[in-house]
């Protein structure tokens, strides 16, 4: 069984082999929650237009297959007939 703090501690050894400076273990960082917010409501715009713009683009995919399949069965159905020469 390994706990976080071993955990943590070992990650820390290996990532030291890389060389470069590491931050102190009680490090927690510097960004305001009032910046956090805005960043993610701004992420999660960006992802929401992304999704909406690929529904968007797969229903007028869907739409142009099914108008073209509506096409094929207007034109086999309206197509006239070859009248046929029946002798009396």
């Amino acid at each position: 069984l390994v706990t976080v703090a071993q955990y943590t501690q070992k990650l820390r050894e290996l990532v030291k082999l890389d060389g470069r400076p590491l931050r102190p273990a009680n490090f927690t960082g510097n960004v305001s929650k009032g910046a956090a917010d805005k960043k993610a409501k701004t992420e999660l715009a960006v992802y929401k237009e992304r999704i909406r713009l690929e529904r968007e683009s797969d229903g007028e995919n869907k739409l142009s297959a099914i108008l073209v399949e509506a096409r094929k069965t207007f034109a086999s159905k309206a197509a006239p007939k070859p009248k046929t020469c029946r002798k009396k």
